[in-house]
């Protein structure tokens, strides 16, 4: 048997799967650095403000978050505006799951000299977003930003070590005297008083704040575990069958050994297999020829296994990682899996599981969010005596029903 013969599937089975996996996780790669590379506003020193991206920001750094971004690292926040009042406004869906707001309060929301340079400023916090945004672009604003840098300075933060909890923080905003080393005001901080990254900025025009944790040290990342390795019930199946054909071609290769050793025994000096070894020098002048025992006959079980190597079905695996790709391909292919909200299609990650798709028996849910997105259809309602939406009646199956007529469309509200 040639060494090629085996040596050339198997190679070509583990280079295929090799560069399967390697596709894959350079997708994840490549989807990692796309979040590592957006944009932040960064205020620099002396007031101007300019875009960085995430992955540069450091502990200490002040930054500039306007409405709907994604705040890039846990952040304290110092000040805000917008016309819900000095709050932020975040939403943590990506976190825990959640859609409603919750509340976090700036450190400096009610301190006076903070408010003063607000006021001498023009009172920033009343800017709306697209005039903010302008003032950003052209670094009008930058008397503003000149002043709560110099704020900064005066401000050192003492936070607890990295941990994995998300509800809880502890920390305390030591605010010093202009004029001297003396601590003017002690501020604690809590829960409230922090941004999450991966929450969003919802409600609120802008918000300052300063950067405490950045990277791995991040509590979303501090949450983040290594994923299991994940297999397909087929491949549990493959697998199985795979350990049970090994297990009979071994157990066929030890018999085949113990009727090889009985056999040379009796027949080992047969001239038409080989010679005694004291006749080799007459016939083969050059060497050659071969010689039982006991010890050499034992080394037959690797030529069986050698020989019998075509108990495993090699095709199969090379057939299955293709039917994966493939799979995954129309996944992310298919029309009806686009998201018109998000303006997303279906992505992958794992083409090893697409065959455990179609074998879906039962979705377990904790809560009713999950699957109704949180969102509740206000039906009917009276307003100064005009009854709106749809008409019930005594017929239960009209609730859920989607009414064509604009007249009597219901009212969605998200909550």
């Amino acid at each position: 048997v040639a060494p090629e013969g085996i040596l050339l599937p198997m190679l070509a089975v583990i280079s295929i799967s090799m560069v399967k996996e390697g596709i894959e996780d350079m997708k994840r790669h490549r989807k990692d650095a796309k979040i590592n590379s957006q944009l932040v506003s960064y205020v620099k020193p002396d007031g101007f403000v300019e875009k960085v991206e995430w992955q540069q920001l450091k502990v200490g750094d002040l930054v500039l978050l306007v409405r709907d971004d994604d705040i890039p690292a846990d952040i304290v926040p110092l000040q805000c505006g917008g016309v819900q009042g000095p709050l932020v406004y975040v939403e943590t869906a990506a976190i825990d799951g959640e859609t409603n707001l919750k509340i976090r309060d700036p450190c400096f929301s009610h301190h006076a000299e903070f408010n003063n340079i607000v006021a001498a400023s023009g009172d920033l916090t009343t800017i709306p977003i697209d005039k903010l945004n302008l003032l950003l672009s052209t670094n009008q604003d930058r008397n503003y930003f000149y002043g709560v840098h110099e704020l900064r300075e005066r401000v050192k933060i003492e936070t607890e070590p990295p941990n994995e909890s998300i509800y809880n923080f502890n920390g305390r905003l030591s605010f010093f005297n202009s004029n001297s080393n003396n601590v003017d005001e002690i501020i604690p901080l809590s829960e409230k008083n922090l941004l999450l990254r991966g929450s969003v900025i919802r409600a609120t025009e802008w918000c300052v704040g300063i950067v405490v944790f950045t990277g791995r040290d991040t509590k979303l990342s501090q949450n983040s575990k290594m994923p299991p390795s994940k297999l397909s019930s087929v491949d549990r199946v493959v697998n199985k069958t795979l350990l049970i054909t090994i297990t009979v071609m071994i157990a066929v290769c030890i018999l085949s050994m113990i009727f090889s050793i009985v056999w040379l025994a009796d027949n080992g000096d047969a001239k038409y297999l080989c010679l005694q070894q004291s006749d080799l020098s007459n016939v083969y002048t050059d060497g050659g020829g071969c010689e039982s025992s006991a010890t050499s006959s034992e080394l037959t079980f690797f030529t069986f296994i050698t020989l019998y190597n075509n108990f495993v079905c090699i095709s199969m695996y090379v057939s299955l990682e293709m039917v994966y790709l493939c799979q995954a391909y129309f996944i992310g292919q298919d029309i009806t899996l686009y998201d018109e909200y998000t303006k997303s299609k279906a992505e992958c990650h794992s083409s090893g599981m697409c065959a455990d798709l179609g074998q879906i028996q039962y979705v377990l849910s904790d809560k009713t969010g999950t699957l109704t997105k949180n969102v509740m259809k206000l039906r009917r309602c009276s307003v100064n005596g005009v009854l709106y939406g749809a008409d019930i009646g005594a017929n239960h199956q009209s609730i859920t029903k989607e009414h064509d007529n604009n007249s009597n469309r219901p009212i969605s509200i998200g909550l």
